[in-house]
């Protein structure tokens, strides 16, 4: 595609332009090849760049949406383990589809952990995927916990009621600088 986009640019644009500045042929040669270079290079430049954006842009949708959800999947997972599941277990339990990312990268981690692998490795290997604070942290928590051999579902609980503060004085800063911003645009008009 760039190499079509080139050849057409350069027929197009560069070659009529080059020809009205009747240069010699050697200098005619050097700049059409480099304008050739240039233009492949720019054109690679911006189609990598537009891939890179758009699966960053698909990675930071597909945190945000496992972020939204993690509450409801913890407190899935804390009733399984009051229940009497084992953590691997109970975290197999809780994967329901309407948590669609977090249901899917659960079951791999869950797999690992039934196939053998330590369901820690599997849980800090899940987080690491994903550049969120909000799973590092509630995860490794989780992960301590397990090796400090504590009540797993306490634990939890108490991990969902920080998630649930943060999400509250996330939404309560996003509110009061909205309404600064407001105040300020109004003072401006």
């Amino acid at each position: 595609l760039s190499l079509v986009v080139t050849g057409i640019a350069t027929v197009v644009f560069i070659i009529p332009f080059l020809d009205k500045l009747k240069l010699n042929l050697l200098l005619y040669f050097i700049t059409v090849f480099g304008s050739w270079v240039v233009l492949n290079l720019a054109l690679a430049i911006m189609f990598m760049s537009v891939i890179y954006f758009y699966f960053d842009m698909k990675i930071y949708h597909r945190t945000k949406e496992m972020e939204s959800v993690l509450i409801e999947f913890l407190q899935f997972v804390s009733e399984n383990l009051k229940g009497g599941m084992s953590f691997d277990r109970a975290l197999w339990s809780s994967v329901k589809p309407r948590f669609k990312v977090l249901a899917a990268e659960i079951r791999i981690a869950a797999k690992k952990a039934m196939t053998g692998e330590d369901v820690e490795d599997a849980l800090l290997e899940f987080t690491e995927k994903y550049e969120s604070a909000t799973l590092k942290r509630s995860f490794s928590l989780i992960v301590e916990g397990m090796r400090g051999g504590g009540q797993m579902a306490e634990l939890i609980d108490k991990v969902v009621e920080n998630l649930k503060e943060t999400r509250e004085l996330k939404e309560d800063m996003a509110a009061t600088a909205l309404s600064y911003v407001i105040f300020i645009s109004f003072i401006v008009m």
